[in-house]
């Protein structure tokens, strides 16, 4: 990609900002939606070309390709982008004119932006997609530089525009360039009025760095997810539906999503239960490595993954504390250990169960932790209230249910921030 395209794309992209302001923002909600509905059909000719293309080039199966489509498309319909408008804004009209604070004194108006460069990341199929409606909500022109295994849904998506609704698909451009094209990136955020990247520490310091002071700029920069079960979460009663709810949320992405979970602290678990329920997590692991199969790993990671498998069995058989479960492929790997290796991720579908006695060494363990963590899944915690202010605290911005973790809503908190808020600009007028 030659900076030169970069340049003249959003040039063409900001002579469209008019087309957007003309339409309200219910109204382009509505569009979108409309597009965002034929997701949920797997049969629509839109669709099914697009699952096929996004199984290719993320490496998931295609039944991992159909879940994420499914969950992703769920947050694309009519009726959760107007929820999304909602909860964003105390009266979602602020997108069209001044409105009265509802608190008095003046009226507000919330702008968007002349034209915006969204950067995706890695290989989550739907983020980008997700960016890109974000930004046209809030009546902002973008361009669209997917992540590498995320530009063929983000192309199905903008197609649908085209049909549904030409102006918004005008309004959107997708362009492409590898890691090493400094110049693509220099012409894209020097040409931008709002900046948005996801991805890795590195990639998101160096868009930071090549980004203009005086350009807004939103940061997602590499995130991860745990979980915290407390006894009752390794009952019998309770433990296979446990099991299964954080074996679909860690195989979910093939644990690549900032979303998935990659250790489990068993918060007050008895040695006997926790043994037990890494038995159940193993049976649940090899449920999902069956109805939804992991990609193919990459030579690194399945190097990775062997030596977390030998080193593990070779500290089990030192001790009776540490118990490896795995599946006779790279398919599933549970590990029970309570003093782990220091590194959190890079196993696919590979869960840590890690036994702490109570809120003081979970809180200890997770501090070192905390400017990555994303969210924490809990169940089997009689009173999780003071534990969740302390994760507060600790920069976790978002605690949730194992059944909600892999999907969050289309309004959550992403990364301590409201999804649409962060990218307008507010306008006081003071009559």
């Amino acid at each position: 990609m030659r900076p030169g395209q970069v340049t003249l794309a959003l040039a063409r992209l900001a002579g469209t900002r008019e087309g957007l302001l003309a339409r309200s923002s219910s109204e382009i909600a509505e569009q979108l939606g409309r597009v965002g509905e034929r997701f949920e059909d797997l049969d629509d000719p839109l669709v099914r070309d697009a699952l096929e293309a996004v199984g290719e080039e993320s490496g998931f199966s295609a039944a991992m390709v159909r879940r994420i489509v499914r969950g992703m498309a769920r947050d694309w319909s009519r009726t959760r982008l107007a929820d999304l408008l909602a909860r964003e804004f105390d009266d979602p009209a602020v997108l069209d004119r001044f409105v009265p604070d509802p608190r008095g004194g003046r009226l507000l108006r919330a702008v968007g932006d002349r034209v915006a460069v969204h950067i995706g990341s890695g290989s989550v199929p739907g983020v980008s997609t997700t960016s890109m409606i974000r930004s046209l909500l809030v009546k902002t022109p973008v361009l669209v530089k997917p992540g590498r295994g995320d530009r063929a849904l983000t192309k199905a998506f903008w197609l649908g525009l085209e049909e549904e609704a030409p102006v918004l698909a005008g309004a959107a451009d997708l362009v492409y360039w590898s890691g090493d094209e400094a110049a693509a990136l220099d012409a894209a955020v020097r040409g931008a009025s709002r900046v948005v990247a996801y991805g890795s520490d590195a990639a998101t310091r160096e868009v930071r760095a090549k980004t203009p002071v005086t350009t807004p700029i939103q940061i997602y920069h590499h995130r991860f997810s745990v979980a915290v079960l407390g006894p009752e979460a390794a009952r019998s009663s309770e433990r296979e539906a446990v099991s299964g709810l954080l074996a679909r949320a860690a195989s979910t992405f093939d644990q690549r999503g900032c979303v998935s979970p990659h250790r489990v602290y068993l918060l007050g678990v008895e040695p006997a239960a926790a043994r037990e329920l890494g038995e159940a997590l193993a049976l649940a692991m090899a449920v999902e490595a069956r109805d939804a199969p992991p990609g193919p790993l990459d030579p690194a990671e399945a190097a990775r993954l062997q030596q977390l498998r030998a080193e593990s069995r070779m500290r089990s058989a030192l001790g009776p504390d540490v118990a490896v479960w795995s599946s006779p492929d790279a398919s599933w790997t549970v590990v029970l250990e309570p003093e782990p290796p220091e590194s959190v991720t890079g196993h696919p579908r590979t869960l840590v169960l890690v036994p702490v006695a109570d809120q003081a060494a979970l809180v200890d363990r997770l501090r070192p932790l905390g400017p990555h963590l994303q969210s924490v899944g809990l169940a089997g915690l009689p009173d999780p209230s003071r534990l969740v202010d302390e994760l507060a605290e600790l920069g976790v911005t978002r605690v949730t249910s194992l059944r909600e973790l892999p999907f969050p809503p289309a309004w959550w908190i992403h990364d301590g921030t409201g999804p649409l808020r962060a990218l307008v600009r507010w306008v006081e007028w003071e009559p």
